[in-house]
């Protein structure tokens, strides 16, 4: 099998990296590319393959949030909220919720001077994606929980609800 060239910064391996297997490997040769990925970071990923035959991971499987019945993956909420221009962070986790079983929960760091509600950031939200996509809460926060290494840390996120 082929190398793997990474086409994005690998700092973050599992989430939003993108990587070239090459056009003529098989199904089982990505499979096997996504196992030596989880392997080398002892992580679980949720991956496809386009129709030009690169390898995406989109996230991590034990942050992927079940809303409804529904796939919702954080980084991809993140990807859309850091575009807001007050927000200098954000991190979304999953929470407990009663109707839908989850329910997404934003943890936000604003720039330094910028004034920002709940609400403003729920409706940047709704007016970049679907409403059931949307974080139901946002808690600001002076910094994000991290690792010697930048990661956040998501785990000392949900302590915090």
């Amino acid at each position: 099998m082929g190398g793997i060239t990474p086409q994005a910064n690998f700092f973050e391996p599992l989430t939003w990296a993108i990587y070239e297997i090459g056009r003529a490997f098989s199904a089982s040769d990505y499979l096997m590319a996504v196992r030596t990925i989880q392997r080398a970071s002892r992580d679980v990923c949720n991956f496809f393959v386009d129709e030009e035959g690169y390898l995406f991971i989109t996230d991590r499987i034990k942050d992927l949030v079940i809303k409804g019945g529904y796939n919702i993956y954080p980084s991809e909420i993140e990807g859309y909220l850091e575009a807001h221009p007050s927000i200098a962070e954000v991190a979304v986790i999953g929470i407990p919720d009663i109707k839908y079983g989850e329910a997404l929960m934003a943890f936000v760091v604003k720039i330094p001077g910028q004034e920002l509600t709940e609400s403003a950031v729920i409706d940047f939200a709704t007016s970049k994606i679907t409403p059931f996509k949307a974080p139901s809460k946002v808690k600001f926060v002076d910094a994000l929980p991290k690792s010697l290494v930048g990661k956040i840390l998501k785990k000392e996120l949900r302590n915090m609800v």
